[in-house]
C-alpha cells in the first residue's frame, strides 16, 4: 500500500506504507490511516526529520546507534587524478580470452542502498513549501 501526503502548496507526494511510516515516526507523528501536520507543527516536523538524516549520516563513532552511512558509496577521488580509459583489445585477445557463461542467480550484485536523505527528500521539500504557503500538510492511505 501507499500513503499520500498533500498539501494546497504543493503536488502530491505518495510512498510506499514502510517509508512513510518511519518518516512520519520521525517527525514526531504516530503513523495512522489518515493525519494532518498544521502549520503549527511544519517548522519543528521539517527540523526532526533533517536532523535524522543529519544522524544517519554521521560516522558510527559520533553516534549512539545511528545507522551506518550507505556503504555503496564510491571512495572519493580527487578532480585531478586521471582516469585511465580502458585499452581497446586486438581481435587475438579477444579470441583468447575465455568465454563468458551465464551468471549464476546467486551471484547477483546487491541491490542498492537508498539513505534516508534520498527518502525524505520529496516529505522534506513539500514540508518546506507548505510552510512557506501557510498550508497544512495531510496524509492518507
Amino acid at each position: 500500500m501507499a500513503i499520500r501526503f498533500q498539501s494546497r502548496a504543493t503536488a502530491d507526494v505518495l510512498m510506499l506504507d514502510a517509508v512513510a511510516e518511519r518518516l512520519l515516526a520521525l517527525m514526531g507523528k504516530t503513523p495512522a490511516p489518515q493525519g494532518i501536520v498544521t502549520v503549527a507543527q511544519l517548522a519543528g516536523a521539517r527540523t526532526a526529520l533533517q536532523a535524522a538524516v543529519l544522524q544517519s549520516e554521521a560516522p558510527a563513532a559520533e553516534t549512539d546507534g545511528a545507522l551506518p552511512p550507505p556503504t555503496n558509496t564510491p571512495p572519493a577521488t580527487p578532480l585531478d587524478t586521471p582516469v585511465d580509459a580502458p585499452r581497446a583489445s586486438t581481435g587475438a585477445e579477444r579470441m583468447a580470452a575465455p568465454r563468458q557463461t551465464a551468471a549464476d542467480p546467486d551471484d547477483e550484485p546487491p541491490a542498492p542502498v537508498v539513505s534516508l536523505r534520498q527518502r525524505a527528500a520529496p516529505l522534506l521539500a513539500l514540508l518546506a513549501e507548505a510552510e512557506r504557503a501557510n498550508c497544512d500538510v495531510t496524509w492518507t492511505r
